[in-house]
């Protein structure tokens, strides 16, 4: 699987600057040290979780989700095909089914943890999958792209 690096660089705030310095004179600005990278590599998790509108809550591996009630008791579990692995967290949609998107696919997962459908998606160099209000999922596209695919097929419905 190909990881992405991405460095951040993180500035420090106004307020900090005259921290660490002797007395200044009005109007001076101490120096800014030098901003640290940030080195952030994609997948950027080994486990996640997110809740669903049902206030269940899913967690997440590289190889599988298991879904627990608010009691923790054991809704669901889905592992992954062989050849798969969770490229981003799983994402809640409104109707309380479960996106989850793999280095090579988008899985629907019904509320009770059955397999709806899987659409083949070109790997994305950020990999993420985001559902709307309308219960469809947005997912990444390769170098550039965003796809919504409809949630009850998983055909795509547009590209940008």
């Amino acid at each position: 699987m190909k990881r992405t690096k991405i460095v951040l660089v993180l500035a420090l705030a106004a307020g900090l600057a005259r921290c660490g310095g002797g007395e200044r004179a009005k109007g001076e600005r101490a120096p800014r040290p030098p901003a640290a990278p940030v080195v952030l590599e994609f997948p950027p998790f080994s486990a996640a979780l997110t809740t669903l509108p049902s206030s269940a809550v899913v967690v997440a591996a590289k190889r599988g989700v298991v879904c627990y009630s608010t009691r923790g008791e054991l809704r669901w579990a889905f592992d992954l095909p062989e050849g798969e692995e969770l490229a981003a967290p799983p994402t809640a949609a409104p109707s309380s089914g479960t996106f989850l998107r793999s280095v090579q696919s988008v899985f629907a997962i019904s509320p009770e943890g059955k397999l709806l459908w899987r659409t083949p998606v070109e790997a994305g160099e950020v990999p993420g999958a985001v559902a709307l209000g309308d219960s469809t999922v947005v997912v990444t596209s390769g170098k550039a792209s965003l796809v919504n695919l409809d949630p009850e097929t998983g055909a795509e419905r547009w590209r940008f």
